[in-house]
Parts: structure tokens; C-alpha cells; sequence
């Protein structure tokens, strides 16, 4: 998918030139002509770079950098004015975290090497991202390692977490940090006895005071390792109750921060429908019947209806997951593979395990398709990146397909997948046979 250049400026003309300027550089060029639409628009898309004019009405570009950098930080951010005096530039740079400052009138080839200089910049901090998140993930799975009941338990945390904070509504950056927080929300179990963790009887009174603090501990090396108030409220709010009974502060109602309410839910009802060393996991009916009991008293009233009504708990089991990436969603008909993430040659080996598995699951239901017609979908529309290394994994796929008797499978891929296809020259070897 073509990163996502958004320019805003009341002066249309002013819109239009600039999407005629940029709409060469290979991403896609979103125009705004309100800020507070342009605002609204950040919350919700992954855009790479903003370029807003300074002088708007309703709401200035300073202002406009100022709130967006709260909800999308990693969006690099350039501002115009037709007034460049050193006070408004001191001020985007310093205070506003603006990657630079054009000044009006600007020069076509003058902003298409700053807007490329700025997804350069942005690339760079998707890396950084991606390399912490494995670090993040990582801590959260080596501490599960003391439990090897509870392992997975993170991942599955933060999936419905995500879920839910997507269906609320809230912004692509407070999902990612809550993901972040789902993955850590118990790693101040790293000081809580292994004999304790593991206890299949009821726990002492003292051991049961030396697992409360487990929320303080985490919460105090996610400080010092300067993670976000976000991760830190979820890491040290998670067992905080609606009703004020909760620890390690005895918080309530909406005094609990959201975030750390939303991944409450996701805690509850993993634990409740997977085995502990204490108890076997509920069934899914009665794990739903014991959340929606805690309404009010343990968890948010409100996000449970959410969770149970928008069906948040199906996420683990409906989606495949590395990271921050969907890599592959599979239909209950096992005949439909939606491809999603990075098809480039950093991503790839990312994605053939995914691959695999859905082969091998395919070959085994194909014997019973033989003597009908048997029909597989194959979905490109939200491949990210695509390169030469990811074509070949994909003809490779389509090969294997073809091997088990799926000749022309049907496509769905945008025009602009389509035409790097071509480009590269692989268009025999993927769309060999009938595509839609």
C-alpha cells in the first residue's frame, strides 16, 4: 500500500498544485482543505507525511502539528507559510516537532525533495519501530517463560486489546501503545517467585501480596525505560476494578485510565477461557456469561457491551499475527487468503510460515473437492510493500496452488499492485490462468 503523503491549506488552488507536484513520487496524496478534518484523518490512516500551511482558519498548522503529534507521532511533519519569519520557524521546529519549514511561494522540485527527504525520515522510524516492538515482544514472551501455563497469554491480550480500542474508535497510535501495554501488562512477574506463579492451590495470604505487586514492579521499569504513560497506566492499572476495589491504588470508575480498562477486559476473559495450573479453561459461553457478571463491579459496564456485542474476543481466533502485521486472514471456508504487510525482500521471511500453513491446510481439503468445483480467492489489496523478492514468494504460492489442481484462482489487486506486477515482470508467472 502507497504511504500516505496528506497536504492541507485552505486555498484549493494552492491543494491542487501540490497534488499535481507530488503525485509523481510513488505515494498516495491525500488533500484537506479543513485542519480539523486533517486532524480527524490522522487518528484514523497511517500517514507518513504531513504538510500543512501555517495561516488557516480555525485552527493554525502549529496547532494542528501540536494535537497531531499526540495522536500520530511517527507522521513527519513539514509546515508552509506565506509569512517565513524566524519566530513561526524557531517555533515549528523547536516546540512543534516539525521535521522543516517551506516558506510560501515554494518551488515544485523545492517540496518534492523535502516531501522525500520526509518519507526517507519516516522509513527510518518505521525501522527503529519495528525493531523495538521485537525487543518489546520478546521481554513479554521470555517472562512467560517462568509460566509456560500462561504462554501466548500476552499475545492474546493485546490482539483483543487492539480490537477493541479499534472498534472504540481510538487512534492508530493509542492502538499501537496499547498493544505495546497488552504485551507488558505482566512483566512485573519477573520478580514474583516461580513457586508462586506456578501454585496449583490457592495462594497464601503473603504470596498473594507478593503477586499484587507485580503491577507496581512492571510499571516502574517501563518508567525507567522511558515506554509511554500509556503503556505504563495499562502495566500498572490492568487489575485497578470499576467498582474501586481493584490494586495497587484502589482507583475506579473512570479515574482508571481507558487503556488500562480495555486490556482488563482482554486479561479477564483470556485467563477465564484458557487452563491455568489451578483450574481447566471455561468454555467460550460461560467465560462471555462470567464478563458480562463483572460489569460494573471488576470492568468498564460499558466496554463489555462493546466487547461482547462487536464480537472483540473472536480476534485471536480469527486473525494471524507477527507483530504489529495481519500477515494472513483465512475465511472458514479455507478456500480464500487475504495477504496483508510487507511483501519486500525485508519482509518476506515474515510471511512464509503463514504461507505454509495455509498450503498444507489447503492440500488437506482438497481431496474432497475433487469432482466439484472448487474456487479459491486470493486478496493483494492490502499487500504494503511490494518488490521483486515478494513476487517470487508469491508465484511460488500460486505454483503450489496450481500443483493442487487451482488453476485460475481469482484475484482481487489494486491497479497500483497490478501495474508493479508488470513492471517487474512477473505477470505470466501470477496471473497465469483467468483473474478478476
Amino acid at each position: 500500500m502507497p504511504e500516505i503523503v496528506l497536504v492541507v491549506d485552505d486555498d484549493e488552488t494552492i491543494l491542487e498544485f501540490a497534488k499535481h507536484v507530488l503525485s509523481g513520487l510513488g505515494c498516495q496524496v491525500v488533500t484537506l482543505n479543513d485542519p480539523v478534518a486533517a486532524l480527524d484523518y490522522l487518528g484514523r490512516e497511517e500517514v507518513a507525511v504531513l504538510v500543512t500551511d501555517n495561516n488557516m482558519p480555525v485552527m493554525c498548522g502549529l496547532e494542528l502539528i501540536e494535537k497531531a503529534n499526540i495522536v500520530a507521532l511517527e507522521t513527519v511533519k513539514i509546515i508552509m507559510s506565506a509569512y517565513a519569519d524566524l519566530s513561526v520557524a524557531l517555533c515549528a521546529i523547536n516546540q512543534c516537532q516539525v521535521f522543516k519549514f517551506v516558506p510560501k511561494p515554494w518551488k515544485p522540485e523545492e517540496m518534492a525533495d523535502t516531501v522525500i527527504d520526509a518519507l526517507q525520515r519516516h522509513r527510518t522510524l518505521q525501522t527503529l519501530r519495528r525493531e523495538n516492538e521485537n525487543v518489546l515482544r520478546s521481554l513479554a514472551q521470555t517472562i512467560e517463560l517462568k509460566d509456560p501455563c500462561t504462554r501466548g497469554h500476552c499475545d492474546r491480550v493485546a490482539t483483543i486489546a487492539v480490537q477493541i480500542a479499534k472498534i472504540l474508535g481510538l487512534s492508530i497510535d493509542m492502538q499501537r501503545e496499547i498493544k505495546y501495554g497488552g504485551w507488558l501488562h505482566d512483566c512485573g512477574k519477573i520478580g514474583v517467585p516461580e513457586h508462586v506463579l506456578n501454585a496449583n492451590r490457592k495462594l497464601e495470604a503473603d504470596e498473594y501480596t507478593i503477586v499484587k505487586n507485580h503491577s507496581v514492579w512492571g510499571a516502574d521499569v517501563a518508567r525507567k525505560a522511558n515506554l509511554s504513560a500509556v503503556v505504563v497506566n495499562v502495566i500498572l492499572c490492568h487489575h485497578e476494578r470499576y467498582d474501586g476495589t481493584g490494586y495497587p491504588n484502589g482507583i475506579g470508575g473512570e479515574d482508571i485510565p481507558i487503556e488500562a480498562r480495555i486490556v482488563s477486559i482482554a486479561d479477564v476473559f483470556d485467563a477465564l477461557v484458557t487452563d491455568r495450573p489451578y483450574r481447566k479453561g471455561l468454555s467460550l459461553e460461560e467465560t462471555l456469561d462470567l464478563v458480562i457478571s463483572m460489569k460494573g463491579k471488576e470492568l468498564d459496564p460499558f466496554l463489555v457491551d462493546l466487547f461482547i456485542n462487536c464480537q472483540a474476543y473472536l480476534a485471536d481466533e480469527t486473525e494471524q499475527q507477527c507483530g504489529e502485521q495481519i500477515l494472513i486472514k483465512e475465511s472458514s471456508e479455507m478456500n480464500r487468503i487475504s495477504l496483508r504487510g510487507d511483501y519486500s525482500i525485508t519482509g518476506v521471511k515474515e510471511q512464509i510460515p503463514f504461507l505454509a500453513q495455509h498450503l498444507a491446510r489447503v492440500a488437506e481439503i482438497r481431496p474432497g473437492a475433487l469432482g466439484q468445483e472448487f474456487h479459491h480467492e486470493i486478496d493483494f489489496t492490502e499487500v504494503q510493500v511490494l518488490d521483486t523478492c515478494g513476487c517470487q514468494l508469491l508465484a511460488a504460492l500460486l505454483r503450489n496452488l496450481r500443483e493442487l489442481g487451482i488453476e485460475a484462482p481469482i484475484f482481487k489487486i489494486s491497479d497500483t499492485h497490478r501495474e508493479r506486477i508488470h513492471l517487474l515482470g512477473f505477470d505470466v508467472e501470477i496471473f497465469a490462468g483467468e483473474y478478476a
